[in-house]
């Protein structure tokens, strides 16, 4: 599985004669789907027009799992900063459209997938009119992160343990059974220069050589539709770039962000 972490101009102008679809774009914001459960936490931010509420997966323990209410997938989360993100990648399947398998029951998606929606958006703008909040597949009270959030995640993980450099932090926040070299040899890297098997509970599985998970921000230019912005894990760094510059069609894990970060868990 391949990266596009850099998109040289040439690669820029290939996409440029690929037309993206006259389609209008649509701005509309998905309603989340509402939990079953009894024990249902309310979450105080703003609810999509569509919605008085938005409902919160229930969390079974309070420092550590939430469980997905649509097919019971249990999830480790870990607070970061300010925000509480999911300490997994996501497993969940719309009925009929089973996911491309990752590391063990974890899925893989393209953007379009990602975001709930038809792989023709991997072609064209979904245009999503507000970046933050938007639930995409995940779970009712969760979204699909945004770069900012990203950003914000890459910082809060250097302060969880103390450690010093950009791949130390990487290591840390990554399952290093999981790394391969480009060749698809176990790559030792951590091993040698890394930080002795120390997690700071992130847990980040690598399906391969270069891995990641999809941000919400689409490219917006006519001739490059077809770019997504993700999280990226290679190279022994971590990366949120300023600008969308993976391919739709990449196949990607997601990792979601509760709605109000500062309930459901104590500080």
């Amino acid at each position: 599985m391949k990266l596009y972490p850099l998109i040289p101009a040439l690669a820029v102008m290939a996409f440029a004669l690929l037309a993206c679809d006259d389609d209008s774009p649509s701005n509309a914001k998905d309603e989340p789907l509402q939990s079953s459960s009894s024990e249902e936490i309310q979450s105080s931010e703003t609810a999509p027009e569509s919605s008085s509420s938005v409902i919160l997966s229930t969390i079974i323990n309070e420092d550590s799992t939430i469980v997905d209410p649509r097919d019971s997938s249990t999830y480790k989360v870990i607070k970061i900063g300010d925000q509480i993100w999911m300490a997994e990648n996501l497993k969940y399947s719309p009925e009929g459209a089973p996911c491309e398998k990752g590391v063990g029951d974890e899925c893989l998606y393209t953007w379009a997938e990602a975001m709930g929606k038809d792989t023709v958006y991997n072609r064209k703008w979904l245009a999503i009119s507000d970046s933050t909040g938007y639930p995409g597949l995940c779970p009712p009270g969760w979204h699909v992160p945004c770069a900012k959030e990203g950003v914000a995640l890459k910082n809060g993980l250097r302060y969880l343990l103390p450690l010093e450099f950009d791949s130390e932090h990487f290591c840390a926040s990554v399952v290093q059974e999981d790394m391969v070299t480009e060749e698809g040899n176990p790559d030792k890297y951590c091993e040698l220069y890394g930080v002795g098997g120390i997690s700071n509970g992130f847990n980040m599985h690598l399906s391969g050589y270069e891995s990641g998970f999809w941000l919400i921000e689409e490219e917006r230019d006519p001739f490059t539709c077809r770019i997504a912005n993700a999280v990226t894990f290679w190279g022994a760094s971590i990366w949120v770039d300023d600008i969308p510059n993976n391919r739709k069609e990449q196949l990607f894990n997601l990792r979601c962000v509760m709605n109000d970060s500062s309930k459901g868990l104590g500080k």
